[in-house]
């Protein structure tokens, strides 16, 4: 299953379905023209993949470790919000700190052991 989704998300990438643009007009203005655009192309397709596939390969390797479920549980909850920090951060709006925060919580989410 963990190679299916994969191959899905990685193939709705390759083929323009599994990303968007993501128009960023700074505040900057130039003398002699407009203000600048950045545009940043973000794969949410990539996230959808993360998502479903990282609690996958937790519960394998936490199954084969021989952890117990309470510790299973809090390991995929602790990538699930991972997952979903980054996905926050990545189509935050670059105008406001709330962008930063999440790119904080999604650095702060794994235990001081595992770095």
């Amino acid at each position: 299953m963990i190679t299916l989704i994969s191959a899905l998300s990685y193939f709705a990438m390759a083929s323009g379905m599994g990303w968007r643009f993501n128009f960023i007009l700074t505040p900057e203005h130039h003398r002699h023209g407009p203000p600048t655009v950045i545009i940043r192309q973000e794969f949410w397709a990539r996230y959808v993949d993360w998502t479903l596939t990282t609690p996958l390969i937790l519960l394998d390797l936490s199954l084969l470790a021989g952890m117990s479920g309470a510790n299973i549980l809090v390991a995929v909850l602790a990538d699930l919000i991972m997952c979903l920090t980054g996905l926050f951060a990545t189509f935050g709006h670059e105008d406001n700190g709330a962008k930063w925060g999440w790119w904080v919580s999604l650095s702060n989410s794994v235990p001081e052991d595992v770095h």
